[in-house]
């Protein structure tokens, strides 16, 4: 996925792309109210799984996504009911995951004129058309789940802020668990903190972050809710144009930075 500002307003126009059988990457046309027009209101990452690719996004009516089993084709799924919720509820959906069964939408939500105090949100599909929503443990400081990522043992981890931490939540079977914090949000922001990427390994979650002033990496072992800061080779400093991005394949870590003087990619095995 990709997007552009363009047009009298400059609104940003999202393009998707796919891959032809000799592997080059080719856009896609889509009419502009498939992801613009006068409901919208951003549209997200993009994520895969064996069933296909959904986008994660919002519009006015609420949470909204773009699901495919052929990139070439999205289908836009705006105003279902489980995502809009009842009268008097604003959610924002923030990224979306496979879950190995489905389709899991994180993100955060509460009752009007007071997103501000919001509390964490999870929505689940089979098919990325109808929804349900999960019930995710809150506290009284504003929570809201950014990305999330599922874990070599089956379960779900997200990870978002908590008041002035950052924090994680795990879904067992036997639900959302309550969240873990971590680190902290700088003093003084360049930008709004913020998730930007979780990866697992067969035993390490990682996720980078945007404290608002610069981006910092983290990890924790699996089933361990012990984060800890890690080494990164470029710590860019928050900016519209900068990044810290981790991905992995299981086994080796991917990890892309940009500070805005230069960008780099790195990668090595599953860290110990």
């Amino acid at each position: 996925m990709g997007a552009r500002s363009g047009g009298a307003h400059g609104n940003p126009r999202v393009t998707t792309f796919k891959q032809n059988s000799d592997r080059s990457l080719v856009d896609v046309p889509a009419v502009f109210t498939q992801y613009g027009g006068v409901t919208a209101t951003g549209v997200g990452p993009v994520t895969g799984g064996p069933e296909g690719w959904l986008i994660a996004g919002n519009r006015l009516s609420g949470p909204g996504v773009w699901v495919t089993d052929d990139p070439s084709a999205f289908t836009k799924v705006e105003g279902e009911p489980a995502l809009t919720g009842p009268a008097g509820y604003e959610a924002i959906a923030q990224s979306g995951v496979w879950d190995a069964s489905g389709w899991t939408l994180v993100g955060g939500g509460a009752h009007r004129g007071s997103m501000a105090d919001r509390d964490p949100a999870a929505w689940t599909s089979s098919d990325g058309l109808t929804w349900a929503p999960e019930d995710v443990p809150s506290s009284s400081t504003p929570e809201d789940m950014h990305r999330a990522v599922l874990l070599a043992d089956g379960h779900l981890q997200a990870v978002g802020l908590s008041g002035d931490h950052f924090a994680s939540w795990t879904r067992t079977d036997e639900g959302w668990q309550p969240a873990t914090e971590f680190g902290r949000v700088a003093n003084t922001w360049r930008g709004t903190p913020y998730v930007a990427s979780t990866a697992a390994t067969k035993d390490e979650l990682l996720a980078t972050v945007s404290t608002g002033d610069s981006y910092e990496l983290w990890g924790t072992p699996l089933g361990s809710s012990a984060w800890r800061r890690l080494p990164a080779p470029m710590r860019p400093a928050t900016a519209s144009d900068h990044t810290l991005i981790a991905a992995t394949n299981g086994d080796r870590v991917l990890l892309v930075g940009d500070d805005g003087n230069e960008s780099g990619v790195w990668t090595n095995e599953s860290r110990d």
